[in-house]
């Protein structure tokens, strides 16, 4: 059972999972139809989804430092918003710490789609 109640929890406890590597923890804020787009590749199953988890967040060891979250209603839907954190990130990959900027849809406290992209300068 999830025990997220808002947008800004569900944001918070994946910053929460990266940080503690914590693969399942990862995976159950995800819609069974959960999105994922990272680094020019789409992640639309629960398979390459965790795969992903595996992958992008658990294997290179994350930590997110700094986490800032904010979250509006999507434009016509009560039960959707839009999270948005931005957050410094380090790990085991070349170049780091790097900035990037998360895009969450949230529906039902569970993510429908993650959009990661480096952040823009001044973010």
């Amino acid at each position: 059972m999830n025990k997220v109640s808002t947008s800004t929890d569900v944001v918070n406890t994946y910053v929460d999972a990266v940080n503690e590597h914590n693969a399942v923890a990862l995976a159950l804020l995800f819609h069974e139809n959960g999105v994922v787009v990272d680094d020019g590749h789409e992640y639309s199953d629960a398979e390459s989804r965790d795969k992903w988890i595996l992958e992008h967040n658990i294997t290179p060891k994350l930590e997110f430092i700094d986490p800032v979250v904010t979250v509006e209603p999507q434009d016509g839907d009560r039960n959707r918003e839009t999270a948005r954190l931005v957050t410094s990130v380090i790990g085991d990959f070349p170049g780091g710490p790097l900035r990037f900027a998360f895009r969450f849809t949230i529906a039902a406290n569970l993510i429908e789609r993650l959009e990661i992209a480096i952040a823009a300068d001044g973010e």
